[in-house]
């Protein structure tokens, strides 16, 4: 066929619609806040996911903690001691009484059923949502934890499937410390650092950031920015050296700032070779103590110690299952070694 006939075709064939030649966008995942409380009831429009949540929250209410493992999705793998691991950490955190309520929960949709991260959740308090993997439709829920002094966070992951609700993922996030939340911390930090009190500033921001630590389940920009500014203070590294140097030791791992219910301390992971008795490491960690009042790092009789012991090899940034002991403000008050 001559060059013109087939141009000729050309032109006069029918074109595509733009419809039938573009294809139809992805499917987004989607973020709906659906409850806004404290204490917004969900039976309304969510039953299963309002039954869920009431059965977490009346075991923790009627002291029953063996009953939370139930409440978690098979392949979560949660072990039967979930409940009491809590509890433990709750207990640690938190004076008596405790009010739970519900605070924030959004419906999540992700067409492909894929982890996924979300940076559009409404009313997320500048965090970004994790979806978890598996799952088309999941729940995102903020519990909030009202202790005597504190304020705490309970992160859970929800998601039905054959034919009901199941827990999935579960973070605890602490959201003050002395009643203050991390924007307060970062403050004080400040006014630390320009009264040329360096290490106080360093362990300030440390609070400051662990305050808004959520790990698997949310995570917030504004953490990363004040983990740089806190290392722009004092490295890691040059903390431990002071230590080492000072207890002409070098078994220090890690130093960071310890947050518990009596105020704020200090946390100490020590590399040891072989497992002591009690005794043994009881008297080591009132020697650290001791060390670290001299530094001025610890304030006697207003900051407490934990000591975390760890075999070579471990990861300093993680505790180990070998444990430690930890002394309160008032165990430090007069004890010198």
């Amino acid at each position: 066929m001559p060059l013109c006939g087939l141009l000729g075709l050309l032109l006069t064939s029918p074109s595509l619609s733009a419809k039938e030649a573009t294809p139809p966008p992805p499917r987004l995942p989607q973020c709906e806040l659906i409850s806004k409380g404290p204490g917004v009831a969900l039976q309304t429009q969510e039953i299963r996911l309002h039954n869920l949540l009431n059965e977490f929250l009346e075991s923790i209410r009627d002291d029953r903690w063996e009953k939370i493992q139930g409440l978690f999705h098979p392949r979560a793998k949660r072990t039967k001691d979930l409940g009491e691991k809590i509890q433990a950490i709750l207990k640690n955190r938190y004076n008596t009484p405790w009010q739970f309520s519900v605070f924030r929960v959004w419906r999540i949709t992700i067409p492909n059923a894929r982890k996924a991260i979300l940076d559009s959740c409404p009313e997320s308090g500048g965090a970004t949502l994790i979806a978890q993997n598996g799952y088309e439709t999941q729940y995102a829920v903020w519990l909030q934890i009202m202790g005597q002094n504190e304020l705490g966070r309970i992160m859970l992951s929800v998601a039905p499937d054959k034919g009901r609700m199941y827990a999935t993922a579960l973070r605890l996030q602490q959201w003050t410390q002395q009643g203050e939340d991390a924007e307060v911390w970062v403050q004080r930090a400040e006014e630390r650092f320009k009264a040329n009190q360096k290490i106080p500033a360093y362990f300030a921001l440390d609070v400051a950031q662990k305050l808004l630590a959520g790990e698997d389940l949310l995570i917030y920009p504004r953490q990363r920015q004040i983990i740089d500014a806190r290392n722009g203070i004092v490295s890691q590294a040059e903390l431990v050296k002071t230590l080492n140097d000072t207890l002409k030791v070098n078994s220090i791992a890690y130093i960071g700032s310890l947050l518990t219910k009596e105020g704020t301390g200090i946390l100490i992971r020590e590399v040891v070779e072989k497992q002591e008795v009690t005794s043994v490491l009881q008297e080591r960690c009132l020697t650290r103590a001791e060390a670290l009042i001299k530094l001025g790092w610890l304030v006697r009789g207003k900051t407490g110690l934990r000591c975390n012991y760890i075999f070579p090899g471990m990861d300093p940034e993680q505790d180990s299952p070998l444990g430690g002991f930890y002394f309160a403000p008032e165990d430090l008050t007069n004890t010198k070694k």
